[in-house]
């Protein structure tokens, strides 16, 4: 009986992960608040090390409102995990869409500032025109 308890929490532990897993993870961490992302950063820290612990932190990391937001370090590891080989399928294709997601996301963020600008210098010639009439 109690081999049976200790293999149902080995097989517990090791529990195999999908990208549908990490895809509803990283839903959730967007869908929280910053109290909420606060206590899923600090129930990552006590699990145990792995692929698909580190794939967690660095989705997490990409993510502002908690003490653990580190954009450059949640970078860094995506890539290393979309790129390693031998690895998880299914780590490395999460990886990938979050970084894909996060060069759209800073894509935007510069055109918008591109648009902020022109939109700035269109005002500052129309008030020069109003003060020529």
């Amino acid at each position: 009986m109690l081999s049976l308890a200790l293999a149902g929490c080995a097989s517990w532990s090791s529990r195999s992960y999908t990208a549908l897993d990490h895809l509803t993870f990283l839903n959730q961490a967007l869908e929280a608040d910053a109290r909420a992302r606060e206590t899923l950063w600090r129930d990552l820290a006590g699990a145990a090390p792995s692929e698909h612990q580190q794939l967690r932190v660095a989705l997490l990391q990409s993510l502002p409102h908690h003490s653990g937001y580190d954009a450059a370090a949640a970078r860094a590891q995506l890539d290393a995990l979309a790129a390693r080989n031998p690895g998880s399928r299914d780590v490395a294709a999460v990886a990938s869409l979050r970084l894909a997601e996060l060069g759209e996301s800073a894509e935007c963020r510069s055109e918008a500032t591109e648009l902020r600008a022109r939109l700035a210098r269109v005002v500052d010639i129309e008030r020069r025109m109003n003060q020529g009439n």
